[in-house]
């Protein structure tokens, strides 16, 4: 399949995870905790899903590269992930944020022409332009933009994503698999993750949240 085929699969089940947050975080559960399940959850997930190739697995985990920039794109994703739950929790609608934080592919695509040498035609730089009149009108409801606003949540969250897609490219380059990518990415979020809940003292008893949160 080509790389617009997995785009658009992408697409169609993105929207499933901003609503499915938003769902979650107005049944007030806690957001550290609900990144703590989910990513957790994913984890495991990826780890049977890597155990249909374990050989490739166990040989790319004796590279320390695997390691190093595994914990680099994990600490991205947590990153941009805070963010991003902070900014459905605070937004009237998750649709806004997520607008704006698929904008990251306006800086991929500059970062990765400079630091991958990719190709920008002048097509793909009309697209660039209209994407970022789109987030101007997202944005422009208000002059000013502050710490507690949605719209700087989405943006800290378009940045930190686009970081992370980089170090996934780049690990890519080095021939890691895509399902080997995201195991270790998610091996080091979901400890920090469960590591804030700790220092937070936040319980993750299942009876402490409501039981319809593990739908959504």
């Amino acid at each position: 399949m080509s790389w617009w085929g997995y785009s658009l699969i992408a697409l169609l089940f993105s929207p499933g995870y901003s609503l499915g947050s938003k769902w979650a975080l107005n049944l007030r559960i806690n957001r550290t905790k609900l990144l703590a399940y989910i990513f957790s959850g994913l984890f495991l997930g990826y780890l049977v899903y890597n155990l249909k190739d374990i050989n490739s697995l166990l040989e790319k985990m004796h590279d320390p590269l695997f390691y190093i920039w595994g914990l680099v794109a994990a600490i991205f994703s947590l990153s941009g992930n805070i963010f991003h739950i902070k900014g459905f929790a605070k937004s009237p609608n998750p649709g806004y944020v997520q607008a704006v934080t698929i904008t990251n592919a306006v800086l991929v695509l500059f970062a990765s022409a400079i630091i991958f040498k990719s190709p920008i035609d002048w097509t793909k730089f009309l697209g660039i332009i209209v994407s970022l009149l789109g987030l101007y009108l997202l944005l422009v409801s208000r002059s000013r933009i502050g710490k507690n606003d949605w719209q700087f949540s989405a943006i800290m969250a378009m940045v930190l994503y686009g970081a992370m897609f980089l170090v996934v490219k780049q690990m890519s380059n080095l021939e890691f698999k895509p399902e080997q990518i995201l195991l270790v990415l998610l091996f080091f979020a979901s400890l920090g993750f469960l590591g804030m809940c700790f220092v937070q003292r936040i319980g993750l008893k299942i009876s402490e949240a409501p039981k319809i949160v593990f739908i959504p």
